[in-house]
This record gives C-alpha cells, structure tokens and sequence, in this order.
C-alpha cells in the first residue's frame, strides 16, 4: 500500500478534474457504474491469467 503524503494531498487538491462528457458527446461512451468498474479490475487483476502470468514471472 501507498502512504499518502503531505505532497501528495497537496497535488490532489491542485489537479484538474477529469471529466468524460466529451467522450460521451462525442463518441456515444458511457462509463460503467462504479462498483461494476471496480468489480472488473478485481477480476481482472487477480484472475486466472493474471495468475499464470505471475508465475510464469517467479
């Protein structure tokens, strides 16, 4: 796990915030629900292939 710093928060306050409305103005995107997108990534990032492919790396 990452510790947050005080520079860290710092620049967290100073970025801009993203915004994907082009995409969905532009290109018909929509994002999925959070929890869904969250979901995937925790499947993917821990899944069987991800899986091989850390062994294969040992």
């Amino acid at each position: 796990d990452t510790m947050l710093t005080p520079l860290n928060i710092r620049l967290m306050h100073i970025m801009t915030p993203l915004d994907h409305a082009k995409a969905v103005r532009e290109l018909g995107w929509h994002p999925r629900p959070t929890s869904e997108a969250i979901e995937a990534a925790a499947h993917f990032f821990t899944g069987p292939r991800r899986s091989a492919e850390t062994e294969r790396a040992r």
